[in-house]
């Protein structure tokens, strides 16, 4: 090694030196930034305004990051009125009418489709290959599978799919890995299938429904939270959350925010994909909200608001 080469080498050494020097003194700065301060979409993505103001400070503490999202008026007054903060509020997609009805197809023929999921569900990280036996199945079910799978394949939800008639009777299918087959698979059709059906019952009555679907928030206690579907419907506000998988670590949690919401059993609603009816009675007597399976929710939310308007009318 020459004298000159070691010349050239100290002075870029010193010349990264100086370069990592500048780039220290600005990360205290960055460091010292919260995870609210952090955009979360991209540049030309405007941060929200919260509903209702947070704690005093500067200017920033009240914009939150996000997609400009205009929360319902009489939502945004119930929210405020309780010293909820909405933080974030997801945006509608082109996709949302093929998914609405994909997770309205799953929902009423969950029964039948439950095998189904359940492979998707265990291939979907990696995209794997499953197969479902179908044979000695009644012809409805099997009808009601083939259906299911082939509109899955076409929306590219499974990347392969093959149907083996009798005497196999067998699907073949391979599950997409693509993120938004995971958020649909993971439990979000059945968030969908309850939306449709508010949607339905209050479209039966007229005008009047407010909706606020999977909006993050902040609680009294400052702790993160979010509200799966929150509806402002026949003069009254109703919070409804879906679970397609375990249920169990959450209902105590869903009690107590339903307390802070000031809702009772007749206006706070969870819906279970995997529960018996029987269960379902017993979680609603020890948690204080109305427990429902999935198949039943549109009767129960029919009753709820036709018993309020009987009250109204008597």
């Amino acid at each position: 090694m020459n004298e000159k080469w070691m010349s050239e080498l100290l002075q870029r050494l010193d010349r990264i030196a100086d370069a990592l020097e500048s780039l220290a003194a600005r990360l205290p700065v960055a460091a010292g930034r919260g995870a609210e301060d952090r955009p979360e979409e991209p540049p030309d993505v405007r941060p929200e305004r919260a509903v209702s103001p947070g704690p005093e400070g500067n200017g920033e503490a009240d914009a939150v990051p996000g997609p400009i999202t205009q929360v319902p008026e009489p939502l945004a007054r119930f929210l405020e009125s309780r010293g909820i903060r909405v933080r974030r509020v997801p945006p509608p997609t082109p996709a949302d009418p093929v998914l609405d009805r994909t997770a309205v197809q799953l929902a009423t023929r969950y029964p039948q489709l439950r095998e189904i999921l359940a492979r998707i569900k265990n291939t979907m990280q990696t995209g794997g290959t499953w197969y479902q036996k179908l044979a000695g199945r009644p012809a409805e079910e099997i009808g009601a599978c083939c259906q299911f799978c082939h509109q899955l394949h076409q929306l590219a939800f499974l990347t392969e799919y093959r149907y083996y008639r009798s005497p196999r009777c067998l699907i073949e299918a391979r599950t997409s890995s693509d993120p938004l087959a995971q958020n649909f698979f993971s439990g979000q059709w059945l968030e969908r299938y309850v939306r449709c059906e508010v949607q339905a019952v209050a479209g039966a009555d007229g005008p009047g429904l407010a909706l606020l679907a999977n909006s993050q928030v902040v609680l009294p206690n400052h702790a993160d939270f979010e509200l799966d579907l929150l509806v402002a419907f026949d003069g009254r506000v109703f919070w409804i959350e879906a679970k397609s998988g375990q249920y169990q670590q959450y209902l105590r949690k869903y009690s107590e925010v339903a307390r802070m919401l000031g809702l009772g059993r007749d206006q706070a609603i969870v819906v279970l994909a995997e529960a018996a009816p029987a269960v379902c009675e017993g979680l609603t007597s020890l948690f204080g909200m109305t427990v429902c399976q999935a198949p039943d929710f549109s009767r129960v939310f029919r009753e709820l608001t036709a018993g309020r308007r009987l009250r109204v009318a008597g």
